[in-house]
């Protein structure tokens, strides 16, 4: 997306709407800032789940409600390259969200207000107070933890709410809630699923910094929870390629450093640096053939489909309809593929248009951000944020084939307990 075209807003007539499902249907290539979007054009893929909609705009009325939406992305600098592909995803949400709503419903106006933050602390403060000046009601996004810690003040002075696309923890709470995809639900939900197939005995690789701590204190609470030992978590350096001295002492941490029996092993780490670990596995006599492989979301990469000793490896990920429709419809779109973040952006915006239309006001209250029975997500599926800005998702066991990803086990289709 070309910066210049920041400072435009992406105006389209949205149709009031009363439900809390999130839907959304095809579109036509070539829908860029300031143009009004093209007619739909049907995918030979799409399924029944995605309904065609007419796109021609109602009369709208001089009263129609209008929520402005800041959209605070790192479109130039180091991560231009996702931060437009974020914008790019939220330009669609918008205009497939605009394309299912029935006409004859009470129209809402929702402008989009993209603002570049240059992908630091300094820029995304820039970007959230020009995007308060033009009377912004919510914010999607910023992207990097320090980016929301500079952002955050703001916000809370004007009373508006973020939707930030950042994992850090810390930075939740009082208006500020993660969107992203948590590691600690990643691991419960794989993890459950080892222990639900009476896989108990699990071993755990992890890198050496603040994710793998947070991904082994998850397996650590999973095993308490299923009142199971682990075999073991061992820590690699995240820059290193020799992981033998890690496998070595995993692989002697029974009584009196004997090779304990262990059912699967949960690697938190994807791309060649996987690879790497499962050849070096293979050389110590663990293979997919003797343990069940497990991942978290780093395994979600079409290229790990190349390496054969991977295949039956179970990880975590949105259901596989919704995310292979949105990945469709985006390359359709735009003639590249989505990155996997890029889908969290297409569903911020959906939910942003559900609140804005179900909300008496411009302003978004958080009782309805926070509403326990959740909302449905067209490109991740169910989630629901908590009071304290933590996010809680409703995630698939997906595990790696010859013939390509399959659903090993279903995500959830609605929150059965109450919000904590």
């Amino acid at each position: 997306m070309n910066p210049r075209l920041m400072k435009q807003s992406i105006l389209l007539p949205l149709l009031a709407t009363l439900g809390l499902l999130l839907a959304s249907c095809a579109s036509e290539p070539e829908l860029r800032l300031g143009q009004k979007p093209p007619a739909p054009r049907p995918m030979a893929s799409q399924t029944a789940e995605i309904p065609q909609a007419d796109t021609r705009p109602p009369v709208m009325p001089a009263t129609a409600k209008e929520v402005r939406v800041g959209v605070l992305l790192p479109l130039t600098g180091d991560a231009s390259a996702l931060g437009n592909a974020l914008l790019d995803a939220a330009m669609l949400g918008l205009f497939d969200k605009y394309n299912s709503m029935p006409p004859e419903q009470q129209p809402t106006k929702v402008v989009l207000l993209p603002k570049d933050t240059e992908g630091t602390a300094k820029g995304a403060a820039l970007a959230a107070k020009s995007a308060l000046e033009e009377g912004a009601k919510l914010f999607i996004g910023p992207l990097f933890a320090d980016e929301v810690r500079a952002v955050t003040p703001l916000a809370r002075k004007a009373g508006v709410s973020l939707l930030t696309f950042s994992n850090t923890p810390d930075v939740a709470g009082k208006g500020v809630y993660l969107f992203g995809f948590p590691a600690q639900q990643q691991v419960a939900r794989v993890a459950g699923q080892a222990y639900a197939k009476e896989l108990t005995r699990i071993g755990a690789l992890v890198p050496a910094n603040a994710y793998g701590e947070l991904v082994a204190s998850s397996l650590r609470a999973a095993a308490v929870r299923a009142n199971q030992p682990l075999v073991g978590i061992e820590f690699f350096p995240p820059a290193a390629n020799d992981v033998d001295v890690e496998i070595q002492k995993l692989l002697r941490s029974g009584p009196k450093g004997t090779r304990p029996e262990m059912d699967a092993l949960l690697i938190a780490e994807g791309g060649d640096k996987l690879n790497h670990i499962i050849n070096r596995l293979e050389v110590f006599g663990v293979s997919a053939k003797s343990t069940q492989l497990l991942g978290t979301g780093q395994w979600e990469d079409a290229a790990l489909l190349a390496n054969p000793k991977l295949s039956g490896g179970w990880f975590p990920g949105a259901p596989l309809v919704s995310s292979r429709n949105f990945e469709k419809r985006f390359e359709s779109q735009y003639g590249y593929r989505a990155p996997r973040l890029a889908s969290l952006a297409y569903d911020a915006v959906a939910l942003a248009v559900t609140l804005a239309v179900i909300s008496p006001t411009p302003t978004i209250d958080e009782r309805l951000l926070t509403n326990p029975q959740g909302y449905v997500g067209p490109a991740n599926g169910i989630f629901r944020l908590r009071a304290d800005g933590q996010i809680e998702r409703g995630l698939s066991v997906l595990q790696l084939t010859p013939r390509g990803v399959t659903e090993l086990s279903p995500a959830p289709r609605a929150f059965y307990s109450s919000a904590e």
